[in-house]
């Protein structure tokens, strides 16, 4: 049994695959496997693919989204511990043996999440002497910074994982946010501060070409929040409304990129009080007038 099953999903994505999986196949610690799960590709991803054969696992199933995706690998996962790489990013090589390090040093906590970096820094990146601190949760950890971490940093102990039910296969967008409130109360958190462990392509630009995705996502869990879905009750639910506030702001800016305005107001209105709480007055103030320079800009 590996200590490590890391799980790569993908989608249309045989230009830049290559680069994610040798970045796990020559990483400076060996114990794991790797699970590539293909979500309907109709490009050369199979051909790709067959270069790599008996160095990994590879399983197809029809398009279905990136929960499904993983949730499929999941079912499949050996590991104590379950990580995620997304098919357009990277891993540094000592991300395996940086997560372990970590599980080993807090007693194997429920999540382990580390830091990344613009994909542009790559080749600038050094190792550095690992700094990890360690909170009761994940909800607890985030109430100083209100910010979720990255899903190619992100290892989780495959039992909590199971328990919770993996992702939500409805969300095509921001399914390890809700993943990750939903883990909130789940006991130990452990936080890697150095060294970076993640090189990542995705920007706003590159999401906004799904933005009904996000749209769809972002009502999800704000709905979520008021349904009282989300652990942690009233004693951290300011923790959760700043963390869900961050997502609605990323994605109202990128529904007034994209021309939906409408979608961006309602966001706007669902999110308001939390916000004015909160004390965001730069984007209370400012979204309406963002809102109204981009129709100008239209007309």
């Amino acid at each position: 049994m590996p200590r490590f099953s890391v799980i790569i999903p993908t989608h249309n994505r045989a230009h830049v695959l290559s680069d994610a999986l040798e970045s796990v196949l020559t990483q400076t610690l060996s114990d794991y496997e790797i699970i590539v799960v293909d979500d309907g590709s109709t490009d050369d991803t199979a051909g790709l693919l067959k270069e790599y054969e008996g160095r990994l696992t590879c399983v197809k199933q029809q398009n279905a989204g990136a929960a499904a995706a993983r949730n499929r690998g999941i079912e499949m996962a050996r590991g104590q511990f379950i990580a995620f790489l997304d098919s357009d990013d990277a891993w540094a090589p000592w991300t395996i043996e940086t997560l372990a390090r970590a599980v080993e040093q807090f007693g194997s906590p429920a999540l382990v999440a580390g830091r990344g970096a613009p994909w542009a820094s790559r080749s600038e990146v050094r190792r550095e002497a690992l700094q990890c601190r360690s909170s009761e949760n994940f909800l607890a950890a985030s109430r100083a910074q209100s910010a979720f971490f990255g899903m190619p940093g992100l290892a989780i102990r495959a039992d909590v994982l199971r328990k919770a039910g993996g992702f939500r296969q409805r969300l095509r967008a921001a399914e390890d946010q809700d993943l990750c409130l939903r883990l909130g109360d789940a006991v130990g958190f452990v936080q890697i501060d150095a060294p970076l462990v993640f090189f990542q392509r995705t920007d706003l630009e590159h999401l906004s070409g799904h933005v009904g995705h996000a749209i769809d996502a972002v009502d999800v869990v704000i709905e979520g929040e008021r349904q009282g879905s989300y652990p942690g009750g009233t004693e951290l639910a300011r923790t959760r409304r700043a963390m869900i506030c961050a997502l609605a702001r990323r994605t109202a800016v990128m529904c007034s990129r994209a021309g939906e305005a409408a979608a961006a107001l309602r966001i706007y209105r669902r999110c308001f009080a939390w916000h004015v709480t909160l004390q965001r007055w730069r984007f209370l103030l400012g979204f309406p007038l963002l809102i109204a320079r981009s129709a100008m800009r239209r007309a």
